[in-house]
């Protein structure tokens, strides 16, 4: 199935787990997006958003990768629309970087 986070095809509550791997800042709109994915969402439901952090040390051929500072803004967007005990959760080399919450 193809869609759009900002319009997903599916009845409300159907999902007990949403999982999103390095496209939290492509969505048309975060906010109408987490609208969607808490929808979709049953009570309890987890989201999984794992986003490239910035490295350490910049090479050329490297994704630049996000700030701690977005990485915090990212963390107060989700609880924001109604999610609850949003957490980071760190890779052990620090490269990468999931944002966890619960429904």
């Amino acid at each position: 199935m193809q869609g759009s986070v900002v319009d997903l095809p599916f009845e409300s509550g159907r999902f007990s787990k949403v999982f999103s791997v390095s496209t939290f800042h492509d969505w048309e709109d975060r906010t109408v997006g987490l609208a969607e994915v808490r929808r979709v969402l049953c009570d309890g439901g987890l989201l999984v958003i794992c986003l490239r952090r910035m490295p350490r040390r910049r090479f050329p051929w490297s994704a630049p990768g996000l700030s701690e500072t977005k990485l915090v803004e990212d963390q107060r967007l989700i609880a924001e629309h109604g999610f609850r005990e949003v957490r980071q959760i760190a890779d052990r080399r620090g490269r990468s970087v999931c944002l966890t919450a619960k429904r």
